[in-house]
């Protein structure tokens, strides 16, 4: 893979490593326990390709948070199927950098007072709101 900045933070969830896409289309996923020879490194598809599109990642339980930048939403990623989502937020500025704890999401603010937080609903699906 060519360029710079194309990823920018890491967290570990199972027994990989998972680095969000800043300008690359993927994110980057590390094997350190694959076996002599095989590939330690693989990529998940986000379905987008822009520049400073996330910063900064975390998991809850096997799913992984990557805080938007220039996107409009926080990219899910399901460890388990590999499946991926926006969730979408609305009056969404800038973020940088993410932790989850307990269920809840609080995204850094770049360039606001307010940061973003997200606390599970009855059914298990994270629900986001302006704290």
């Amino acid at each position: 893979r060519e360029g710079s900045a194309k990823w920018n933070d890491v967290t570990a969830c199972g027994d990989r490593l998972y680095c969000s896409p800043e300008d690359a289309p993927e994110v980057l996923v590390v094997s350190p326990l694959a076996e002599a020879g095989a590939s330690q490194m693989s990529y998940l598809p986000t379905g987008t390709g822009r520049k400073d599109q996330w910063k900064g990642i975390t998991a809850e339980g096997p799913l992984l948070f990557c805080a938007p930048f220039e996107e409009q939403g926080v990219l899910v990623i399901d460890s388990r199927d590999k499946s991926r989502r926006i969730m979408e937020l609305e009056g969404h500025e800038s973020s940088f950098g993410i932790a989850a704890c307990d269920g809840m999401l609080v995204c850094a603010p770049h360039n606001a007072n307010p940061a973003l937080a997200s606390r599970s609903d009855s059914a298990g699906e994270p629900r986001v709101q302006l704290a």
